[in-house]
């Protein structure tokens, strides 16, 4: 229990803090619009590149997700109740979150560079 506890302390603690070097982290707090305008001014290598960086980012979000579902899958009846179980709850909820605005971020990219590749 205390295992699980300090683990969630510090994956909280990741994903509020974010990390500083993703590919993404500049555009978290952006708009749609504000990342499309960014896209446009791109070329197909840097619009390349940064859906590499979404795709990096995607899949590392997506592990951190997984753990916090097999976590809440590990919790007994009177854990589920508890705290533990809500602050877990709300970490998924947030990952889950961060996710979608990752992936909706990333159709904006993509959809930026395959403009550019029908103009080729």
């Amino acid at each position: 229990m205390r295992s699980l506890l300090i683990s969630m302390c510090l994956l909280g603690a990741f994903v509020f803090t974010g990390c500083g070097d993703s590919a993404s982290s500049g555009d978290a707090n952006k708009t749609p619009k504000e990342i499309r305008d960014k896209a446009q001014t791109m070329d197909a290598s840097a619009l390349q590149g940064a859906i590499d960086g979404y795709n990096a980012d995607i899949k590392a979000k997506q592990a951190e997700l997984d753990k916090v579902k097999e976590q809440l899958k590990g919790l007994t009846p009177d854990q589920l109740m508890g705290d533990d179980a809500k602050k877990n709850n709300e970490l998924n909820a947030s990952l889950a979150s961060d996710v979608n605005t990752l992936q909706r971020n990333l159709a904006i990219y993509v959809e930026e560079l395959a403009k550019k590749n029908a103009g080729n």
